[in-house]
């Protein structure tokens, strides 16, 4: 290899050099917007498909709220969930999803809680632990 051969390879590393943190910062904006495109996917069809129970179980609001809360939790990458309505003056669980069997035990406990005047509370047990919030009680 002559002279001017080793100039254009020592010329191409040198380029190669200063163009590799620009790549990787490309390569990272791709990510991000192929993250985000995938999201906004997941998003569109989660919404088609709550569109399509409401439009095919009229009158059936549980189904409907199942299918909510599947596809939240789902969205949100949780392991379970529970979708909760304020009923007038009564806050009562209106669809769980992949709950474990600890929390699963209590859908047949009466877990109606009325608000108090500073808003939300509860008391609620579960696995050992007790959590309480002023203002609420058992009903």
């Amino acid at each position: 290899m002559g002279e001017r051969g080793r100039t254009q390879k020592s010329q191409a590393a040198a380029s190669e050099k200063k163009l590799k943190p620009h790549a990787r910062e490309l390569e990272s904006k791709l990510d991000a917007r192929t993250r985000e495109l995938a999201e906004a996917l997941e998003q569109q069809a989660a919404t088609s498909e709550i569109l399509r129970v409401i439009s095919s179980s009229p009158g059936n609001l549980q189904t409907v709220f199942e299918t909510i809360l599947a596809n939240a939790t789902r969205l949100c990458g949780a392991k379970f969930g529970t979708l909760n309505l304020y009923d007038g003056d009564v806050l009562r669980i209106a669809a769980v999803f992949n709950v474990p069997p600890a929390l699963a035990a209590m859908q047949n406990v009466d877990l109606r809680r009325p608000l108090g005047p500073d808003g939300l509370g509860l008391t609620a047990s579960w696995m050992g632990a007790e959590w309480h919030r002023p203002g609420w009680r058992n009903c």
